[in-house]
């Protein structure tokens, strides 16, 4: 996580002293909100449609999206309309689903494992078992109802499952 970080910050750095027009672009709001669309829309759905929807009431809001920062000769109508609860109800749903990413982002790092999974080497695998097991563990002390038992059971993320069967 801290890795991304300071690349992140480099390239920013890096990017404002060699290419500032390039700094200035990727710092556009509107040129932010195109390019999560495009990332959204192309990724491979891994059962998340609340980002892309949610960037796709973002551009909504900002319609029309002006690249250039100023106000464009002829202005098309947007064709989708969405209600206020919507709205509101899609940002929610993105700010539930944006805790959860976290607390498995932090979940993954305490563990020692990449996005896929993977640990390092043979010392990392036991740690993390051992991690993992202790996070169950607790989950499985909070579990009030016998269905909130049998999804930690059946469905922990950080399990070995058996995806052929």
């Amino acid at each position: 996580m801290m890795r991304r970080r300071i690349v992140h910050f480099y390239y920013a750095a890096l990017t404002l002293k060699s290419q500032p027009d390039h700094f200035d672009a990727i710092r556009t709001e509107n040129y932010m909100l195109r390019a999560k669309l495009f990332h959204h829309a192309q990724a491979p759905w891994e059962g998340d449609s609340v980002s892309l929807k949610y960037t796709m009431l973002q551009v909504l809001k900002n319609w029309p999206m002006s690249m250039d920062g100023e106000e464009q000769m002829k202005s098309v109508e947007c064709l989708a309309h969405v209600s206020e609860e919507e709205v509101q109800k899609c940002s929610e749903d993105h700010l539930q689903e944006q805790e959860r990413l976290q607390e498995l982002g932090e979940m993954r790092e305490l563990i020692g494992t990449d996005a896929q999974g993977w640990v390092s080497d043979d010392d990392e695998l036991e740690r993390g078992r051992a991690i993992i097991q202790s996070i169950k563990d607790g989950l499985m002390e909070h579990s009030s109802t016998e269905m909130e038992r049998t999804a930690v059971l059946s469905h922990f993320p950080f399990d070995d499952h058996d995806e052929n069967t």
